[in-house]
């Protein structure tokens, strides 16, 4: 579990975790494979999401939560209620905002050593 003060820098940082579905390229699972190579090729990525449209993985999880997952993938699909695809929570995301956590938490708070 994440101290509240990190928690706190963390959430700050919250609002850029999220690279909006406007600027995502992605297939639908039944689109044919030559689509999904058309993408790739055009988009120059190795990896782009495919979204089911009957089940897409909600990430509606604590910070810790999304850490763990983000290590195994670099990115998770993120839904609105309405389960409408919103974005991708990306790896590369959660580290900038450990980077920004790292660098401004002696001017947000005061350490105090436990002995």
């Amino acid at each position: 579990m994440f101290s509240p003060s990190i928690k706190h820098l963390i959430q700050e940082k919250s609002g850029s975790f999220l690279i909006p579905a406007s600027r995502i390229a992605f297939v639908q699972d039944d689109n044919p494979l030559y689509h999904a190579f058309l993408i790739l090729t055009k988009v120059k990525y190795s990896k782009i999401p495919v979204l089911d449209k009957d089940k897409i993985n909600f990430v509606q999880t604590t910070l810790e939560a999304q850490l763990h997952l983000l290590i195994n993938n670099a990115f998770l699909p993120v839904v609105d209620d309405r389960d409408v695809f919103q974005g991708l929570l990306t790896r590369r995301e959660w580290i900038k905002a450990f980077n920004y956590v790292t660098h401004t938490y002696d001017k947000h708070y005061k350490s105090i050593k436990i002995k």
